[in-house]
């Protein structure tokens, strides 16, 4: 998490987009400053990487790779390795085995964020629009244009503080833990899955899958040909280790509430338990994104710091009881040793 912290409190290298762009053009050659000007003036909308590709590297001023680069492909295996690694070493017991979490980490980073797009993209698709009726097909699009309400809260920047907030919770948190959470729900079922430790490992894995596959996107968009070498690492190490903070999270909570969907039998009595078990990290989901939506970038330390605070809370509850059945099944070991030896 060090890294996030330094870029949040250091003074950031990059300047405003279109300042650097203007940059970039003043310093470039004459026949480069015609191009760039003769697309723009051929073009109602020029799409970004049309013009960060005229320049020579195709980058701006200051970027570290080019736009065209596949190198965010090569962080991401070289992150997915080290991540499975370090998540093996916590599975030194056996709880989880290294295809079943390479498998997690790799679902929830193609199917689960898939299905997170094509959410999006029908909530977006449903602005506007006034449904009437009833059924199921209604409610779902209720939800939709609920989701779309979220996002569109999220990201207006004439909204104050807490309608973002609200925003990026009920949005950007919501959807975000759910499908992080989704192939939990199926391991939760399974023999491995009844001991805390390898829930907790699939956690950690599909938050992990879900970070990479975002620093994979958030690279293509946004970064290549535009940033200094800063932000891969911390998109490629610390944010994919606060996603895996946020699911693993979810979890231990997962596990400690079980008891909650022993009695669902209809779809409808999964909605309070599912909000029970990822309600701690959604909202911390949504006031992170909304400290940095909002330049408070110390909010957003603090919130990290406390959603470190708060998986450290959950395991701790878990070691402490298994600290405790450690230490009966000694005695009981103890007692049945000396009664043997009389």
């Amino acid at each position: 998490m060090l890294p996030l912290v330094v870029s949040l409190l250091a003074k950031g290298n990059d300047a405003d987009l279109l300042q650097r762009l203007a940059e970039t053009l003043r310093e470039a050659p004459p026949d480069v400053q015609v191009r760039f000007e003769s697309a723009i003036e051929s073009r109602d909308g020029v799409e970004l990487d049309d013009v960060i590709n005229i320049f020579p590297g195709h980058k701006l001023k200051g970027a570290w790779l080019s736009r065209d680069t596949s190198a965010h492909w090569v962080m991401a295996l070289v992150a997915t390795a080290a991540y499975l690694v370090f998540f093996m070493f916590l599975a030194s017991d056996g709880s989880a085995k290294p295809t079943e979490v390479l498998a997690v980490g790799l679902f929830t980073a193609t199917v689960g964020v898939g299905v997170l797009l094509l959410v999006q993209f029908i909530a977006s698709a449903t602005g506007g629009r006034i449904f009437v009726g009833k059924g199921l097909l209604i409610l779902l699009l209720a939800v939709f244009k609920f989701i779309a309400f979220s996002y569109n809260a999220a990201m207006d920047p004439e909204n104050g503080f807490l309608l973002s907030f609200i925003g990026f919770t009920l949005g950007v948190g919501l959807c975000e833990e759910l499908v992080k959470t989704t192939p939990l729900f199926r391991h939760r079922s399974t023999d491995e899955g009844k001991t805390w430790r390898g829930l907790f490992i699939w956690g950690l894995a599909s938050g992990a899958g879900f970070g990479i596959a975002e620093g994979i996107l958030y690279s293509g968009r946004y970064y290549n040909g535009v940033s200094g070498p800063g932000i891969y690492f911390v998109r490629f190490v610390s944010c994919v280790a606060l996603h895996a903070i946020w699911s693993g999270s979810v979890a231990i909570t997962l596990y400690l509430r079980r008891d909650l969907f022993d009695r669902a039998e209809h779809w409808r009595d999964w909605i309070v338990p599912v909000l029970v078990v990822i309600g701690v990290p959604m909202v911390l989901h949504g006031l992170y994104d909304t400290s940095l939506k909002r330049d408070m970038n110390w909010l957003a330390v603090v919130v990290a710091a406390a959603s470190f605070g708060w998986l450290a809370f959950l395991s701790s509850r878990l070691y402490s009881g298994d600290d405790a059945r450690a230490h009966r099944e000694m005695l009981a070991e103890y007692a049945r040793r000396r009664k043997a030896m009389r």
